[in-house]
């Protein structure tokens, strides 16, 4: 640990009373927050009650033992132009810990979607390539290093959809010391054309922006926040707190502390899969087998982007980069540069693959091609139809109002025919002798 991080620790045991063996093992115990594991639980109670009496608390306590981002950022480049690194940064937290955003104009502490003022802070990449994107040179720190998340040495860099809680989803790069990253962004989107709106929820399986409202009447939809929010109130729900990297619901919500870890670490599996079957109300979080995940009411965006990145590592020699004295300045230093790798990026297109009026112009095609009609010949054929049911009816009454006759008289020069030949000329008639 660096003197400056020995000199901090030793005045705040100072101040707390704690031993200094005390504070170091707390501090080693604070990763277990972020990454759940077995700690002392007896020795984490009594240094933590003390760190409250003292007015601190978990998510202060976690940001005030961030490396600032000020000594991690020494120098940023924004589209071949020197700038302010806090001028593009802000701190923010996600589910590695605090971190320095780029961007990033997403839910708040509040969770709460940013609102347009906002869009000032944006940041536009109106080209590609090298020259039209991000460069930083970053300070790796290697004497500063205490308890860190993985057995490493160097930087995570993720990148999300500005939008997005940095959770799940995440593309992410290790920036190692003394190397040269170059990350390349491919951009894809997906939009769903107005057709696709009707065609019911269970068949589309997808939420355009404004259909449904996600975290507390946020007027977009976001298929991870959504996910976010389910997570939360599964760790609400089952361990009664919220870990201190995710924003709050509100003041009330309680931050997991140390004492919380047990808990955090038995549903961990939990929370990080989903359910594959049924779609049950949002109270009902976990399924009945609760080692299968969770029961999220969460769908994809029907129109979305999405965002992967191609990583390129080389080691770093600074006498080769315009800004050497930068690098001679700071030990372990590496440099990452992130732009889009072409002007231009896939877009897909959702749209309904029949409709109704699609449907009756495909059969009518179909019986033009096949049997030389058209609709024209529907109509001749029910007339045709009609007109023989008319012509039969009334052949039917016609009959019906016949009469059978009873005798015929035969004349008298006919008197001389034999019976049989009186039959044969009048075949039905009973012959009557006179």
């Amino acid at each position: 640990m660096c003197e400056e991080y020995m000199t901090l620790l030793t005045h705040r045991s100072t101040q707390l009373h704690l031993n200094y063996s005390v504070v170091l093992e707390v501090l080693r115990m604070l990763p277990a927050l972020i990454n759940p594991r077995k700690i002392d639980l007896q020795q984490a109670h009594m240094a933590q009650d003390m760190l409250f009496r003292a007015g601190y608390n978990i998510t202060d306590l976690m940001l005030e033992l961030a490396p600032p981002c000020e000594e991690i950022l020494v120098k940023c480049i924004w589209q071949d132009a020197e700038s302010n690194c806090s001028d593009l940064f802000q701190v923010s937290k996600s589910v590695l810990g605090v971190c320095c955003s780029f961007n990033y104009h997403g839910i708040d502490e509040k969770l709460r979607i940013a609102k347009d003022e906002e869009e000032a802070r944006i940041h536009y990449a109106y080209g590609a390539g090298r020259h039209a994107g991000l460069t930083v040179v970053l300070n790796t720190g290697q004497l500063e290093y205490f308890a860190p998340l993985d057995p490493l040495y160097g930087i995570r860099a993720v990148f999300h959809d500005p939008d997005d809680f940095p959770d799940a989803g995440l593309q992410m790069a290790l920036i190692e010391p003394q190397r040269l990253v170059s990350v390349m962004l491919e951009a894809q989107v997906v939009e769903s054309m107005s057709d696709v709106r009707w065609i019911s929820v269970q068949n589309r399986q997808c939420w355009f922006d404004d259909e449904v409202a996600v975290v507390h009447t946020s007027p977009k939809y976001s298929y991870y926040n959504c996910l976010t929010e389910c997570r939360m109130k599964a760790f609400q729900d089952k361990c009664g707190c919220i870990p201190f990297f995710y924003p709050l619901f509100n003041d009330s919500s309680h931050v997991c502390t140390l004492q919380d870890t047990e808990c955090l670490r038995q549903y961990r599996r939990m929370t990080t899969g989903l359910h594959p079957s049924g779609r049950p109300a949002f109270g009902e979080i976990f399924s009945k087998n609760e080692t299968e995940g969770m029961n999220c009411t969460c769908l994809p965006q029907c129109t979305d982007m999405s965002y992967s990145i191609i990583t390129e590592i080389a080691v770093l020699e600074p006498k080769f980069v315009k800004f050497e004295s930068v690098l001679k300045q700071v030990s372990n230093s590496s440099i990452m540069s992130v732009f889009f790798r072409d002007i231009t990026c896939m877009k897909y297109a959702r749209d309904a693959y029949m409709t109704w009026d699609a449907v009756f112009a495909t059969f009518g095609g179909i019986f033009g091609l096949c049997m030389g009609g058209s609709i024209i010949s529907i109509f001749e054929i029910i007339y045709r139809i009609f007109l023989l049911v008319i012509a039969t009816t009334k052949t039917l009454l016609r009959r019906c109002k016949q009469k059978p006759r009873e005798n015929i008289v035969v004349p008298w020069n006919i008197k001389a025919l034999p019976p049989h030949h009186a039959e044969l000329l009048f075949p039905g008639i009973r012959h009557k002798n006179i």
